[in-house]
């Protein structure tokens, strides 16, 4: 498949989608002011992690969440992906940022992947 390629050197984007009064990650462990809050009350973060396996795509939903609600965000995300997927898909592990009101990857200055 053209779309695929050969994932020797395995890393995935982790994507987290919180609502604006959630906006601690526990993984990240921080809460940085500037993170920006989307027309929907969403922070939507993101982070290249190392991603050992042969799956191609690993989606967790939060249990209770309505089926609409769950396929709102699906689309949210698919558009960002969609539009910004080069830049996103070939960050370095540990690059980690949010997105801006335009849907632009806007780096964390923790991660300093731009630098």
């Amino acid at each position: 498949m053209a779309d695929i390629k050969d994932f020797g050197n395995s890393s995935g984007l982790t994507v987290f989608v919180l609502n604006e009064q959630d906006m601690i990650v526990p993984d990240l462990n921080y809460r940085p002011a500037t993170w920006m809050v989307d027309k929907d009350g969403h922070v939507i973060l993101y982070e290249m992690d190392p991603m050992p396996g042969e799956a191609l795509v690993k989606c967790v939903i939060r249990q209770g969440m309505a089926p609409s609600y769950a396929a709102k965000i699906l689309r949210k995300l698919a558009f960002l992906i969609e539009r910004n997927g080069l830049e996103l898909l070939n960050l370095p592990v540990g690059a980690l940022g949010d997105f801006d009101n335009n849907g632009h990857p806007v780096e964390d200055p923790i991660s300093g992947f731009n630098s």
